[in-house]
């Protein structure tokens, strides 16, 4: 399991010492107010009830101030602790022993927010000492009788289920908590090596240079359409004529430039969702739609015308051969692809002699 970062835990502590925070002063003031009741009543004295303002009110100021200089500290729930225990001990020592065993319920209550077993066996430990130690004193004075040892064994049992209860319940939440944690990493794991699978499916499907689809994009789109044929595919290959030339010439700077207009005219001319256009070489383009062969030839010549005209005021022009076809020109219903792609293929090299003998430097070799 991946270890929180001091960062996460520091979030994580301040946050439960909040809550602990919000609970400790909930319960200041129920003991508060009980306690002056009880005062108001009589039924304490004023030397009593100083004695439990002062333990009440000094630790709790004390949690109080710790907690606004640091709201994230570690220790502050056993500052809490140690509050609650002298508050408790005061009332074992000098109350009931029957009920007050009830007081250790709501900090045992608070406390497992932290699901911290250790914690929960040490509190337990010191309030089962405190427990004994006041049935000790007690049997010593004469008070344990037959009569109450009912009661003073009862105080001990519930003492003792409490924080087995609390132990579990905490062992139990952290071991629950540390499984939803590493759940959560693997998950987050899994998400980022997606992510990295995603980004790099990307970058092997885009090219760099035009934006186009890669080789790999136009094959993975070849199978997808071998698989589901639709009624009507046409397609078109483009090479880049005379690039080689240019690039031993001007340099693969320029070369990329004139592969970046290229691909600029093919998109400004095709110009929609409905057609694919991959770069499947250094200089070779393909476009595939489901359009007749006749709206494809149109587009072609509209792009040819498009080129010628803008490529007046460049010293190094753009020039494509261009070959298509159409699944409309084979009547058997079962047409293969391949066909379609080699019979655009081939139509594009004629595309590419006709360029060089008019040229008068056939330089296929090096196109």
């Amino acid at each position: 399991m991946k270890i929180k970062s001091p960062k996460n835990i520091r979030e994580e502590n301040c946050l439960l010492n909040k809550y602990l925070m919000w609970c400790w002063t909930a319960l200041i003031c129920c003991f508060l107010g009980a306690y002056t009741i009880e005062f108001v009543n009589r039924e304490i004295s004023l030397r009593y009830y100083s004695g439990f303002l002062f333990l009440l009110l000094v630790p709790y100021i004390g949690c109080q101030i710790m907690y606004m200089r640091n709201k994230g500290s570690y220790w502050l729930r056993y500052a809490i602790c140690l509050g609650y225990m002298i508050l408790y001990g005061f009332a074992l020592f000098t109350g009931a022993t029957t009920s007050v065993y009830a007081y250790i319920l709501p900090i045992i209550s608070f406390l497992v927010l932290y699901h911290d077993a250790k914690l929960m066996l040490r509190l337990g430990l010191i309030a089962i000492a405190l427990n004994v130690i006041v049935i000790a004193r007690d049997f010593y004075w004469g008070m344990v009788n037959e009569v109450n040892f009912y009661a003073y064994e009862i105080q001990i049992v519930l003492i003792v289920f409490c924080f087995i209860g609390a132990f579990a319940s905490s062992a139990l939440y952290n071991s629950i908590c540390a499984k939803g944690e590493q759940r959560l990493q693997t998950m987050l794991e899994m998400q980022k090596e997606k992510t990295i699978l995603e980004e790099r499916n990307k970058y092997l499907l885009a090219d760099a240079l035009t934006g186009f689809g890669t080789r790999r994009a136009y094959e993975e789109s070849l199978l997808k359409y071998k698989e589901q044929m639709p009624c009507l595919l046409s397609l078109a290959v483009l090479d880049l004529n005379n690039l080689k030339g240019v690039n031993d010439k001007y340099g693969h700077a320029e070369g990329d430039e004139l592969i970046t207009r290229a691909a600029e005219y093919i998109r400004r001319t095709f110009g929609s969702s409905d057609y694919g256009f991959y770069r499947i070489g250094g200089d070779e383009f393909v476009v595939i739609g489901q359009c007749s062969k006749e709206r494809l030839d149109l587009l072609l010549k509209e792009l040819v015308g498009a080129i010628e005209l803008g490529e007046t005021e460049n010293e190094i022009k753009v020039s494509l051969a261009t070959g298509s076809a159409s699944t409309q020109e084979y009547t058997d219903m079962r047409v293969d692809l391949e066909e379609v792609v080699d019979a655009a293929d081939k139509r594009m090299y004629i595309s590419k002699q006709e360029y060089y003998k008019d040229k008068k430097n056939d330089r296929r070799g090096n196109a």
